[in-house]
């Protein structure tokens, strides 16, 4: 999927005097208006102003995950259309450091902290989805992400006893292979057991969503 295909349901509606005017947020020149009349110390600003709550449970959903995409997808628009002149604003708003520096510190392979974390907060903003949401999403997903890949192994192993019990023709080897559907659930199952019912729940999560997150977290990519 293309990152303006993944950002199309969530275009901008700017109503105007002479009626309604659809704005693409992935157009370049629409990127570099916003760049215009808002500075990274205006969107730090902003951004403070929209208080979030982390979610009683600690657990992500579906919809963060659907937030998390469409917001890193721009992200990563905004990034390629601001290319050096990113650095420059950020030089003038040193406070960023202390504001949305996590998010940037988890993708320090990927580039500039600074310039990833100021992109997602400007992207952020423009699709209404708030910046600390999109800061612990982040989080949440690379720590949850790294349970799933360790999970995959077992998971892996059940889904292949089960289909060579399945596919068996021979009732005395089908009884065999049934032992062996056991073991592998018994050892998934040892394994989920030394995760928290949020890890386990936020991993499977991450793991139904790993084809969309793999984009942005290449760890995440099946084999």
């Amino acid at each position: 999927m293309s990152a303006n295909r993944a950002v199309v349901p969530i275009l901008l509606i700017l109503t105007l005097a002479c009626g309604e005017e659809v704005v693409d947020p992935m157009d370049r020149a629409t990127i570099e208006r916003d760049l215009e009349e808002r500075s990274v110390r205006d969107l730090l600003d902003e951004a403070e102003q929209r208080p979030w709550s982390i979610p009683d449970n600690h657990r992500l959903t579906e919809a963060h995950i659907a937030d998390f995409v469409k917001v890193a997808a721009l992200a990563e628009r905004i990034m390629e259309v601001t290319g050096s002149r990113f650095e420059d604003q950020m030089e003038q708003a040193t406070r960023a450091e202390n504001r949305f520096s996590r998010m940037g510190s988890a993708f320090t392979a990927m580039g500039n902290a600074r310039q990833y974390s100021t992109a997602h907060v400007r992207a952020a903003l423009t699709l209404d989805v708030n910046p600390h949401q999109q800061q612990w999403v982040v989080e949440q997903v690379i720590h949850a992400g790294r349970i799933a890949v360790r999970k995959r192994p077992y998971d892996e192993a059940v889904a292949r006893a089960r289909r060579e019990h399945d596919e068996e023709t021979n009732a005395y080897l089908r009884i065999q292979k049934g032992s062996a559907v056991r073991e592998a659930e018994e050892r998934l199952k040892d394994f989920e057991q030394t995760l928290g019912d949020t890890e386990l729940a936020n991993a499977r999560l991450v793991e139904k969503n790993a084809s969309a997150l793999s984009r942005f977290f290449p760890f995440l990519k099946r084999k």
